[in-house]
């Protein structure tokens, strides 16, 4: 799907999928407005997938599983290298190649901690360097919550960023086991305030 890079870009998007099921959704900016006549705004690009078939070679989506491994079992010590396969292939081999292995971390832990605690588990990160480095957001939110509906979840979730006058500035989200009771959104967001603060 493609828009004008507006603060309420995704909403504009994702009103038109409320009620399917979003198993992926990325998007990106563009460098340069399209070449329409006024067009001043970037392009916003929205790959929306609704479903896909499980993949076994998520493992060889990256390039340091073990280094991965070893920073999640200094956080979850019970944590063996067969269940770490495991998650690795509950997950969309497309949202583990999108994230940092900082952010790759921070989205385990908080998967881990979702599927044995509270079903709701975020991460919040704040970026104080965000005005020295071009298309950097000033938060990052890493999140996974278990069960939570899978039509229209997104762009509710949406509205409310764009109420509090925020803007997604990156997203990319699967479920995690997403046939099985026990399903799990996973979702990293980029979010900056809506004029640019």
């Amino acid at each position: 799907a493609l828009c004008l890079d507006t603060p309420d870009a995704d909403l504009q998007i994702l009103k038109h999928f409320r009620q399917r099921w979003i198993q992926n959704y990325r998007t990106f900016v563009s460098n340069a407005p399209p070449p329409f006549a006024n067009a001043k705004l970037p392009l916003r690009v929205a790959v929306v997938h609704f479903s896909q078939l499980p993949d076994q070679a998520a493992l060889g989506s990256l390039e340091n599983p073990q280094e991965i491994f070893d920073k999640l079992k200094e956080r979850h010590p019970q944590l063996t290298f067969i269940q770490f396969e495991n998650l690795l292939k509950s997950m969309t081999p497309r949202f583990l190649r999108s994230l940092t292995p900082e952010r790759l971390i921070l989205a385990f832990d908080v998967l881990i901690r979702a599927e044995k605690r509270d079903p709701c588990q975020i991460e919040v990160r704040r970026n104080e360097e965000w005005a020295q480095k071009k298309e950097t957001p000033s938060l990052q939110i890493v999140l996974a919550w278990r069960n939570v509906p899978k039509q229209d979840f997104l762009y509710r979730l949406t509205r409310v960023i764009h109420r509090h006058r925020l803007a997604l500035k990156r997203v990319t989200a699967t479920y995690v086991n997403p046939y099985s009771k026990q399903n799990i959104l996973l979702m990293s967001l980029a979010i900056h305030g809506a004029k640019g603060g």
